[in-house]
């Protein structure tokens, strides 16, 4: 009997043992499954957050454009450039391709210690920098006297700017009537403007036809300008340097590139200067002049 009654009591224990395993095991599991839950979570939010902090960096990244480059075609002949000015904005890096028509010339501007190789005809040639600094810079050909004699142009580096690029359109929605009120006023004030310039001269320019109706509120002359003729270089000197009435404008005719307009008024000779309407009508006709002043006396 006591043997039988020590057996019943170590089966007994045997059963406690494994209860007490079993539960063990099974709050081990569960613990392991809730950190697994919350590691996962965390991860979860860390993720969230990350992507909410690049997608603000790419928003902010995305609101200012940079203009950053600016390239210009040239050309020069016996004695000049084709273009007398250029514009551009302070820190663009800048590229001059330039070539020669006519002549031994380069493309100088010392201000930023640019220059061209000099060049015949059919050999382009061009050079790159950058506009560090705001100003107006002269650029001329260093060849000979070349510079003396005409062959330069003016560089205006204006201030720099950036470009705003708006990505959410509401937000342009923000006060639309003052908005409204303000572009018409704007705009007003700009058509007055206009109005006011369109009657204005604009000094001595290139030959445009366009502005041939500046002579509806003025005196349009065109000035037939050879680049090999003496006299004709010191008028343009003159004109050139002098402060012009609001009410003339002197146009610069190329005398060897402009049959059709040598045909029209009958130009047999450079430093011819005709006197023109708003329709290019011709009103007089002289040769000569060494000012803006001979000019002048012509027009009274």
């Amino acid at each position: 009997m006591q043997k039988y009654l020590v057996g019943f009591v170590a089966l007994l224990g045997g059963l406690l043992v494994m209860g007490a395993g079993c539960s063990f095991n099974n709050k081990t599991q569960t613990d392991k499954n809730t950190d697994t839950s919350e590691k996962q979570a965390g991860v979860m939010t860390d993720k969230k957050s990350d992507d909410t902090m690049m997608e603000n960096n790419n928003e902010e990244n995305t609101m200012m454009v940079p203009v950053n480059t600016v390239i210009f075609d040239l050309t020069g002949k016996n004695f000049e450039f084709s273009e007398k000015e250029l514009r551009i904005k302070e820190g663009q890096t800048v590229t001059i391709n330039f070539e020669s028509t006519q002549g031994f010339h380069d493309w100088v501007i010392d201000e930023f210690d640019a220059h061209t190789k000099q060049v015949n005809p059919g050999e382009p040639t061009s050079v790159t920098f950058v506009a560090n600094k705001t100003g107006e810079y002269e650029y001329y050909c260093s060849v000979g006297k070349h510079r003396d004699m005409g062959m330069k142009g003016i560089l205006v580096v204006e201030p720099a700017v950036q470009e705003m690029v708006i990505e959410n359109a509401d937000a342009m929605t923000t006060n639309d009537e003052m908005m409204e009120e303000k572009n018409i006023e704007d705009s007003m004030m700009e058509k007055n403007t206009m109005m006011e310039e369109s009657t204005k001269g604009e000094g001595y320019i290139a030959y445009d036809p366009a502005k041939l109706a500046l002579a509806n509120s003025g005196d349009v002359v065109l000035f037939f300008h050879a680049s090999w003729c003496p006299t004709c270089k010191v008028l343009n000197s003159a004109l050139e340097t002098s402060t012009f009435p609001d009410d003339l404008t002197v146009m610069k005719v190329d005398y060897d590139n402009s049959s059709e307009l040598k045909k029209k008024y009958g130009i047999t000779s450079q430093h011819t200067l005709v006197h023109v309407d708003a329709q290019g009508t011709m009103k007089d006709k002289w040769l000569g002049g060494s000012s803006l002043a001979d000019i002048q006396s012509h027009l009274k």
